[in-house]
């Protein structure tokens, strides 16, 4: 039986709109703004053609091939497969959990831990993240000199200078998270041990 072949449309459109029936391989992974739904009556068939090795497609209204005809190789085919069930298998997940979605709740926001009522206020109580820090910071600058009187020595390593820098550091932050979390910090460069981890209350 020979295939209709459908007299080609060259009027450019100024908004592409997507095919109605599959022509190239292009048609089958190109998206465009707007789409057109393929009637029902029109299918896509594809089969084997093991004499040229090759996967053909082709569109039928009942038993009529209408269009040209396309191949693609198995390669191409698999490749083409393995996309298209991956497609389907997220905007089948997708449409689950739009139905799974509780009412009045809206997806977790990400990027804005601030706005409304948030998985942050959810776990930790309101109040958001609050640090503060109280302390001073003292520091001594010098120059140290040191002479080795040794005539063993190379004039130049006899003598060295170098800076002196010696830091005071005293600082105290209190981090709450919500009503759940209070911890506390103490750092002092004065101390034995220089952190000091004073208080972690959890509500």
């Amino acid at each position: 039986m020979q295939p209709v072949i459908a007299q080609q449309d060259t009027t450019k459109s100024r908004f592409p709109v997507q095919k109605t029936t599959v022509e190239t391989v292009e048609d089958l992974t190109r998206k465009l703004p707007a789409d057109l739904q393929t009637p029902s009556n029109i299918k896509t068939e594809v089969f084997y053609d093991y004499k040229v090795n090759r996967y053909v497609f082709q569109n039928k209204i009942g038993d009529k091939v209408i269009g040209i005809p396309f191949t693609m190789t198995p390669e191409e085919y698999m490749d083409y497969t393995l996309r298209e069930l991956n497609n389907r298998y997220f905007k089948d997940r997708n449409a689950v959990r739009k139905e799974e979605k509780p009412a009045g709740k809206e997806p977790l926001p990400l990027f804005n831990l601030r706005q409304g009522k948030t998985l942050l206020e959810d776990i930790f109580g309101p109040g958001g993240i609050q640090v503060v820090t109280r302390g001073s910071i003292e520091l001594s600058s010098g120059l140290k000199r040191n002479v080795i009187d040794n005539p063993t020595l190379p004039e130049r390593s006899r003598k060295r200078t170098r800076f002196d820098l010696d830091p005071q550091i005293q600082l105290d932050v209190n981090a709450k998270v919500g009503n759940k979390i209070n911890f506390g910090l103490s750092y002092d460069t004065d101390a034995a041990f220089n952190f000091d981890a004073r208080r972690v209350k959890l509500a």
